[in-house]
């Protein structure tokens, strides 16, 4: 009897670790969805300045306060300021702006996609523990019933 009991607060403290991990990939995976969505709309609001002037809520007093209209000129030779890492911000034509999110757009789908898989053999982990947990209860509830 004190093997079973072993087995099974063994199999409660696996589940228990199981269930922080998988908690844990959900959290990372709504925040690399967050951030694909980021991107998204960085690709979108690219797109139609490469198309033209584009009329844009700009944040006037960097607090997020006080907000204005603002045209923003565009156009094919346009450039904008895009992230290059680390704090560096990097001018470069809209086109290259574009194939850059994009790349990141790319790079981030398939680091949500590892995390999804991840996920899903998490979950088929857990279970597989509970199936096992509950044979290992099985018996000693008969035994009590």
């Amino acid at each position: 009897m004190s093997e079973q009991r072993i087995d099974v607060n063994t199999l409660l403290q696996q589940l228990s670790a199981l269930e922080e991990y998988i908690a844990a990939l959900q959290t990372s995976i709504e925040r690399i969805n967050a951030s694909l969505q980021v991107l998204y709309a960085g690709e979108k609001a690219l797109e139609e300045l490469r198309n033209g002037d584009v009329e844009a809520l700009v944040d006037l007093d960097g607090g997020g306060v006080v907000y204005g209209f603002a045209r923003i000129n565009g156009g094919e030779k346009s450039k904008v300021l895009i992230h290059a890492g680390l704090d560096v911000f990097v001018e470069v034509p809209i086109d290259k702006a574009l194939e850059i999110i994009r790349q990141r757009q790319a790079e981030t789908a398939k680091t949500l996609d590892a995390y999804r898989r991840e996920l899903m053999n998490a979950l088929g982990a857990y279970q597989q523990l509970r199936a096992m947990l509950e044979q290992a209860i099985r018996p000693a509830a008969r035994q009590q019933g």
